[in-house]
C-alpha cells in the first residue's frame, strides 16, 4: 500500500454498500463506507483509528476488489 494514494470504491463496493450481497464483515464495510475518493490512505488510517488496523483492512478492501486507487 502506498499511503499517499487515494482510493475510491469500485462497482463492487458500491453494489456491497446498497445491497450486502457479497456479505463483508462489519468492520470492513464500515471503511467501505468512509472511502470518499478524497481522503488518502494517510488520512484515513489517521482519522479512523477506532476501527482497528485501517491499513490492513483497505488493503483487504483492495485485494477482494471493493475499492480501486485513483
Amino acid at each position: 500500500m502506498q499511503l499517499n494514494q487515494i482510493y475510491t470504491k469500485t462497482a463492487k463496493g458500491l453494489e456491497e454498500i446498497q445491497t450486502r450481497i457479497h456479505k463483508l464483515p462489519a468492520h470492513l464495510r464500515r471503511l467501505l463506507i468512509m472511502v470518499d475518493g478524497h481522503s488518502t490512505a494517510t488520512e484515513m488510517i489517521d482519522r479512523l483509528t477506532t476501527l482497528g488496523d485501517v491499513q490492513h483492512a483497505l488493503d483487504q478492501l483492495a485485494s477482494e476488489g471493493s475499492i480501486a486507487l485513483l
